[in-house]
């Protein structure tokens, strides 16, 4: 039978059958209660992951490295990006030291929109956390100027939900297809590929309201 312990007095647990832990009800109930509290900190300079590793890596040492997770870098190189807007998308290459406010930008390029209104960019990062950086003007969301493409720590085939324009809500969806090495010849952003017409962004004219 695997040991029984109270986590609250973890120095008597002693694994006599295999590195299994049976935690009793109060054990658990406190942990539930450190991991709430711990998730709902607004420590800016913590992180939501590994809480669990102060209860067991003093039985299990060969984890200390295990349960660290690696600091996120600087990812360099030229970002492939397949964006899509229904059946009509856009092959983009774009540098990682560009920001991402930039990369919305080439976006809106690619589809002859221009630049009137606000935006969001969400995605889920590596922990599988939902991110939102919006518009320079959105207070509400931290904002694309500060953030570089390279700074993102995108992996290869993250989607990214682009909202333009929330009265029409122009929904793009971006696929990073791969992470070129660095390339001279595409320090600049481009449009690889086109496929699909150019939607019309309005449909009605000036002098369509005129008329009226």
């Amino acid at each position: 039978m695997p040991v029984s312990c109270n986590i609250n007095s973890a120095s008597t647990l002693r694994l006599h059958y295999g590195k299994s832990i049976c935690i009793n009800n109060q054990g658990l109930h406190k942990i539930i209660e450190e991991l709430d509290e711990e998730l709902d900190s607004d420590d800016e300079n913590g992180t939501k992951f590994g809480i669990l590793k102060s209860y067991f890596q003093t039985y299990f040492p060969e984890w200390e490295n295990n349960l660290l997770l690696s600091e996120l870098e600087f990812a360099d190189g030229i970002y492939i990006f397949k964006v899509s807007l229904g059946n009509i998308w856009r092959r983009i290459s774009v540098p990682a030291n560009l920001q991402l406010c930039d990369l919305a930008d080439i976006i809106l390029d690619a589809y002859n929109f221009d630049y009137e209104h606000l935006y969001e960019f969400t995605y889920k990062d590596r922990y599988g956390s939902i991110i939102k950086l919006g518009h320079p003007y959105m207070r509400q969301l931290e904002s694309s100027e500060d953030y570089l493409i390279g700074e993102l720590c995108l992996q290869t085939g993250v989607n990214i939900t682009f909202i333009y324009d929330f009265g029409d809500s122009w929904k793009f969806n971006i696929i990073l297809e791969k992470i070129n090495p660095m390339d001279i010849a595409l320090a600049e952003p481009k449009i690889l590929e086109s496929h699909g017409e150019m939607p019309v962004q309005y449909y009605q004219d000036d002098e369509d309201w005129e008329e009226e």
